[in-house]
């Protein structure tokens, strides 16, 4: 177990997660061999390359975990008015605390159904992606691509922070990052008996 106080990491180095995707190039010069995730993740935050932050941190979270800091984040972005609340997000939102098969097929359906255009058309993938077979009931089973859940969750957090106040992202950023490290603290939904 990792001694950065990131319990919910399973990674030990920075590496490791970062062997997962692709980080930009100012980012890339920061990575060391011995850096822990919480080190790595603090000095991406301090240089303020919060979108590779963000990326960071939703491939070192589980699935489960991502998806759900990525709920918290739209639902962060979309404020007080419940109108802005999606049926994929609400899907998703479902998924993270009920996560069985017929609730992650659902998430599918409602991020299609939203033409996959939104934030929460995006959690409703990264909670389809999560595991299971991604083919049709019934058929050969196919796994989902390993980095489609923090992929989809990221983007997410993304979109989430500029679609309304664009000029407003790097704040939200902050906060989004924030949310994700309150995770990353805790420990696994597992180990409590979730």
């Amino acid at each position: 177990m990792p001694t950065d106080g990131f319990i919910n990491i399973a990674a030990t180095t920075a590496k490791e997660v970062c062997s997962r995707f692709k980080l930009e190039s100012g980012a890339q010069g920061l990575l060391k061999d011995d850096q822990t995730p919480r080190q790595f993740l603090e000095l991406l935050i301090e240089k303020e390359l919060y979108l590779d932050a963000i990326r960071f941190l939703a491939f070192a979270l589980p699935s489960r975990e991502v998806v759900g800091w990525a709920c918290l984040c739209v639902r962060h972005a979309m404020g007080q008015d419940s109108a802005k609340i999606t049926a994929a997000q609400l899907a998703a939102e479902k998924w993270v605390s009920d996560p069985t098969e017929g609730n992650r097929r659902a998430a599918m359906a409602a991020a299609g159904a939203e033409e996959y255009k939104t934030p929460g058309a995006c959690l409703g993938m990264a909670s389809f992606f999560s595991g299971g077979s991604i083919s049709q009931p019934g058929l050969q089973p196919v796994s989902p691509p390993a980095h489609a859940t923090p992929a989809m969750a990221a983007g997410a957090i993304m979109l989430a922070a500029v679609m309304e106040q664009p000029e407003k992202a790097q704040d939200k950023y902050k906060i989004f990052l924030q949310k994700g490290i309150t995770i990353a603290q805790r420990a696994p939904r597992g180990s409590r008996g979730n």
